[in-house]
């Protein structure tokens, strides 16, 4: 089971084996890390995501003015930028 922006890491896929995922660098982890190996050889749902810290939302020109909105961990912010 692949997850975005993670690095999984195991020491085996035998029955039973746990893999734990790590956020890359740059996201912030959400839910749990972990799955375990069936006996079915499928693995249990993990419902990890792994967010990125900075997400750009718009970029705008007016004139000669920037104007720039971002989200950082949920939290909305305004930037304007004059030469």
């Amino acid at each position: 089971m692949a997850i975005p922006r993670a690095t999984a890491t195991y020491l085996s896929t035998l029955e039973e084996s746990v893999v734990t995922y790590v956020c890359n660098p740059g996201t912030v982890s959400e839910g749990d890390n972990t799955a375990v190996c069936l006996h079915d050889g499928k693995w249990t749902d993990t419902n990890l995501y792994c967010r990125r810290k900075y997400s750009f939302a718009c970029f705008k020109k007016l004139g000669n003015i920037f104007q720039m909105f971002f989200l950082i961990s949920h939290t909305s912010f305004q930037f304007i930028i004059k030469p």
